[in-house]
């Protein structure tokens, strides 16, 4: 499972390229898990990022709720993609910073 950012920017990604969705339609294009879309869209609802209608329809013709990108979840979307642009372009490559090792602390009572 990606974590509830990750999750939140591919569910925002999924309806700036399909206009509209419904859960199920969501985890199955991305792959997600049924129960993770949905806390992603309730979170992304919370915000005002997204909103929704309910449809009738689907094989029982019941209600249900198509979610859809508002202007500020398109926005937010923009500030997520320019924040991570910004990220990997101020990541130098590893020759540059190396890792330096911690030194190791002595544990009482084991003998080396």
């Amino acid at each position: 499972m990606a974590n509830m950012n990750e999750l939140k920017i591919l569910v925002l990604n999924y309806l700036r390229n399909h206009e509209d969705g419904t859960i199920l339609n969501i985890s199955e294009s991305t792959g997600q898990e049924y129960h993770n879309v949905a806390n992603a869209l309730l979170r992304c609802r919370r915000t005002q990022l997204i909103g929704h209608t309910k449809v009738k329809g689907g094989p029982r013709n019941r209600l249900r709720k198509v979610y859809s990108l508002k202007p500020k979840g398109q926005a937010r979307l923009e500030w997520y993609q320019e924040q991570a642009r910004k990220a990997q372009e101020s990541v130098a490559p590893s020759e540059e910073r190396p890792i330096e090792e911690k030194p190791r602390r002595k544990r009482r009572g084991v003998a080396e």
